[in-house]
């Protein structure tokens, strides 16, 4: 059953993920690690936009899909999204989503994508948020603000 859901859940990032978010309203996703709790909060997601728990947004445009993209040594399909209005959010507790008080970096694209469910998890999915110019491929890149995990909202 869950090879089954990590496909499906491949094919839907492959086949057109983006698309399918679009038609639905939103997604809610929980913070699912302890950086997602300390950063962002839950989140809500759409094509257009990512809502932060304390209210602030970044508006997003679909940038394409990487089949191969690298994170945690790792290799999985994945979306990408170009923030089209960078910015240098302080979300929970202060906390910046890219870089450091003493180093502020604003938020330029963010990468989703599904993981391998553990346990009880319901539809993990995982965000890379990057401050680069260029589109991010890997989370090796030098322009990686922080990997953030989710399960869908209950």
């Amino acid at each position: 059953m869950m090879k089954s859901r990590f496909a499906l859940a491949s094919a839907l990032i492959l086949g057109g993920y983006a698309t399918c978010l679009a038609e639905q309203p939103a997604a809610h996703w929980e913070a699912a690690s302890t950086t997602a709790s300390a950063i962002t909060g839950d989140v809500t997601f759409t094509e257009t936009r990512i809502i932060f728990a304390g209210g602030q947004s970044l508006p997003l445009t679909a940038a394409g899909s990487v089949p191969k993209f690298t994170a945690s040594d790792q290799l999985g399909a994945a979306v990408i999204y170009k923030v089209t209005k960078p910015a240098n959010l302080v979300l929970t507790a202060g906390n910046p989503l890219c870089g450091s008080a003493a180093r502020p970096a604003s938020a330029t694209y963010i990468v989703i994508w599904h993981t391998k469910p553990i346990g009880a998890d319901v539809d993990p999915t995982s965000m890379a948020v990057f401050s680069g110019s260029a589109v991010p491929h890997s989370d090796s890149d030098t322009d990686l603000c922080g990997i953030f995990n989710y399960e869908a909202g209950h």
